[in-house]
C-alpha cells in the first residue's frame, strides 16, 4: 500500500510563516583582524621590496612607503576581535575587509606590471596606482580608527558589568553580615532569658 504524504496546506503558510528568529544566530560572530585573505602579507612584502629595489621616481617610493604602512597596519592590531553585534560594527568590519582586499589587488597589479623593470619608468600608469592605492589605505586606517573604538567600547561595557556584579555581590555580604549580627544577638538574648527563666523556676 502506498503513503502519499499530504502537502504543507496552505492555510499553516499563511498563519504561521517562519519565524525570523530561525535564521538568526544565537552569539553574534566574531571579526579578528588577523584573519587576512591568503598571501596577503607576502603580496604586500614582494610589492614593497619590489618597489624600493627598482628605485628610480617618486612615485615608486611613495608606493613602497604606503605598502609599508598597510604592513605595519595589519601586523599592528592583528591581535583586536571585535563582537559583529551591531551594524555599525558590520559597516566598519566589511571596510576594513574591503580595504585589505583592494589594496592586494593594487599590489598584485603593481608586481605584475614591475616584472619588466622597464616599466618603472612608465610614471603615468603608476601614479594612477599610487592615487588609488592612497584611497584604499585612508579607506583602511579609518576602518582600523573605528574598529578600535568599538573595541573600546565594548571594554567600557565589561567594565561596567564587573563593577555592578561586584557592587551586588558586595551589598549581599553586607546583608549577610547584618544577618549574622542581628542572629548573634538574638541568640545571646535568647540565652538571657532562658537563664532568666531557669533562675525563676529554681527561686520558686
Amino acid at each position: 500500500m502506498e503513503i502519499v504524504e499530504s502537502p504543507r496546506s496552505s492555510i499553516a503558510m499563511t498563519f504561521y510563516p517562519r519565524s525570523p528568529l530561525l535564521d538568526t544566530p544565537l552569539t553574534p560572530p566574531e571579526f579578528k583582524l588577523s584573519e587576512v585573505p591568503a598571501g596577503t602579507q607576502d603580496v604586500l612584502r614582494e610589492a614593497e621590496h619590489r618597489a624600493r629595489a627598482l628605485g628610480g621616481g617618486e612615485t615608486l617610493q611613495v608606493i613602497a612607503t604606503q605598502v609599508h604602512a598597510t604592513r605595519r597596519v595589519l601586523t599592528k592590531y592583528r591581535h583586536i576581535t571585535v563582537v559583529v553585534d551591531t551594524e555599525a560594527k558590520r559597516r566598519h568590519t566589511t571596510s576594513w575587509t574591503d580595504g585589505v582586499q583592494l589594496i592586494k589587488s593594487i599590489c598584485e597589479e603593481i608586481l605584475q606590471k614591475l616584472r619588466d623593470p622597464a616599466n618603472a619608468r612608465d610614471d603615468e600608469w603608476l601614479s594612477r596606482r599610487r592615487q588609488r592605492l592612497t584611497r584604499y589605505l585612508t579607506q583602511l586606517l579609518k576602518a582600523t580608527k573605528d574598529i578600535i573604538a568599538d573595541k573600546r567600547r565594548e571594554y567600557e561595557v565589561l567594565i561596567r558589568m564587573y563593577n555592578e556584579r561586584k557592587n551586588f555581590v558586595f551589598a549581599n555580604i553586607r546583608a549577610m553580615e547584618v544577618d549574622y549580627d542581628a542572629l548573634r544577638e538574638m541568640r545571646h538574648w535568647c540565652g538571657v532569658e532562658a537563664a532568666r527563666r531557669y533562675v525563676r523556676q529554681d527561686y520558686y
